[in-house]
């Protein structure tokens, strides 16, 4: 990965993932970011890191979803729904 990914965090020598959640969904979200630890491999974390941030902006997709009263039952919907509520911190 070439430069700085603009979601990668370094802190207390380990790497995370981390978007902020935009005032409208905070609500919804419960949250004002999101982050998921990637651990203390840099390459081990830029590896990980395109496809959980594809998790956070679909969360953040559903979440938009909700708040607009979109229709959010889908299978794949409620699957990553359950994902996010179980996992959330």
């Amino acid at each position: 990965m070439a430069g700085r990914s603009k979601y990668l965090y370094f802190k207390r020598k380990r790497y995370s993932a981390r978007i902020a959640v935009p005032k409208p969904l905070q609500g919804i979200m419960g949250k004002t970011e999101l982050t998921k630890a990637l651990g203390a491999d840099r390459r081990e974390a830029e590896k990980r890191l395109p496809g959980v941030v594809a998790s956070m902006l679909r969360d953040l997709e559903l979440a938009e979803r909700k708040l607009k009263g979109e229709n959010l039952h889908g299978a794949d919907d409620l699957l990553r729904l359950a994902n996010f509520w179980t996992n959330a911190g």
